[in-house]
């Protein structure tokens, strides 16, 4: 027995609403991928206000690997979830669940070192309306991440449950 009987109350099936999530996941996260794009390159053009250059250095390259988690795996994880929710695959929506709350928490590591970065070293938030603007939108979709891995951890049961294992029917 699934954890969740629809898509988050809604009346919609799981694999329905898994298919849409999916897509939807995938533009939110190429939207992201572009956000710290943007924020990388203000961070470029900033670069002479911070005060050490080991800030400036491990700011730029977590920069770096939330544009690739974002851009290559994210992207990734949501075409695996479509494409398993399509095919009935119980392991693709494991897999999604696992890689978003892994995700989740590496992005909560940089927004919260972003956080404090920007207040020692930038002259604070209300200085820096990109950076505040960042940490809003991880809160709104750390609040939609959490979603998704309850219902991909639900759709996995559900699966699982009607003997859908590796995409058999």
């Amino acid at each position: 027995m699934a954890i969740l009987d629809q898509h988050c109350f809604c009346c919609v099936p799981l694999r329905q609403g898994a298919l849409v999530s999916s897509i939807l996941f995938l533009l939110v996260s190429a939207a992201t991928a572009l956000l710290y794009v943007w924020g990388l390159l203000d961070l470029l053009q900033q670069g002479n206000k911070f005060a050490t250059q080991p800030h400036e250095t491990a700011t730029l390259v977590l920069t770096y690997i939330l544009i690739g988690l974002h851009g290559v795996v994210m992207i990734l994880a949501a075409i695996i979830m479509f494409i398993g929710a399509f095919c009935n695959s119980a392991g693709s929506a494991a897999f999604f669940s696992v890689i978003l709350a892994i995700g989740t928490v590496i992005e909560l590591g940089y927004v919260v070192y972003l956080g404090i970065i920007t207040d020692d070293q930038l002259g604070g938030l209300s200085n820096q309306p990109y950076f505040l603007f960042l940490i809003i939108w991880y809160a709104v979709r750390a609040i939609w991440n959490i979603h998704l891995v309850i219902t991909s951890w639900s759709l996995y049961q559900y699966f699982r449950s009607k003997g859908f294992v590796a995409g058999n029917r």
